[in-house]
């Protein structure tokens, strides 16, 4: 099993909803997705267009965004599915 499965099964043991963050680069380079258990893949790819080919159910699209009333850098997401 993977250390990433297991992790996500612990977490969900818990009660929580685990998923995975993670860039192309470091999905394609350090992991096997292929043996990644049914978990929701959140994507950062800040290229434009997600070079992602797989499924994934987030995507961080910009980490310097801006929002009135907070100070600093913001990270800005798409999600398309209603997560509770």
């Amino acid at each position: 099993m993977m250390l990433t499965n297991y992790i996500c099964e612990k977490i969900a043991e818990a009660g929580y909803y685990p998923g995975i963050y993670a860039s192309p680069n470091f999905l394609y380079n350090y992991m096997i997705p292929s043996e990644i258990g049914p978990y929701d893949f959140w994507i950062a790819d800040w290229d434009g267009d997600v070079s992602w080919e797989g499924d994934y159910t987030m995507h961080q699209y910009i980490s310097d965004g801006v929002v009135t009333g907070i100070s600093g850098r913001v990270d800005i997401d798409y999600a398309f599915i209603d997560y509770e």
